[in-house]
């Protein structure tokens, strides 16, 4: 019976797609606003993410905020591509 939850299916439970969601939202009294749940899976967001507002060229962005040494190791990921570390390391040593 726990695995019974009121107004849920199977379906609907895996990320299955409901007929009323829309891509839109509005600010509340309180100057919040819900990001809709498609636009939140598109964009890779989950529960705990910290995200930073900026406009460019007039439209607003939303993004994660990333500490600047994830950053960094993300501009140079790929920099070791490749690299072979028992070759270098023997060519390194060679007798």
């Amino acid at each position: 019976m726990a695995s019974k939850v009121k107004g849920k299916t199977a379906a609907s439970t895996g990320g299955a797609k409901r007929r009323g969601r829309t891509r839109t939202s509005r600010i509340s009294s309180k100057h919040q606003v819900t990001i809709p749940v498609d636009v939140l899976r598109e964009a890779g967001f989950v529960v705990g993410d910290e995200l930073v507002f900026t406009l460019k060229n007039g439209q607003l962005v939303i993004g994660r905020n990333i500490h600047p040494m994830q950053a960094l190791l993300e501009e140079v990921s790929g920099v070791y591509a490749g690299y072979n570390f028992e070759a270098e390391r023997a060519d390194a040593w060679r007798d």
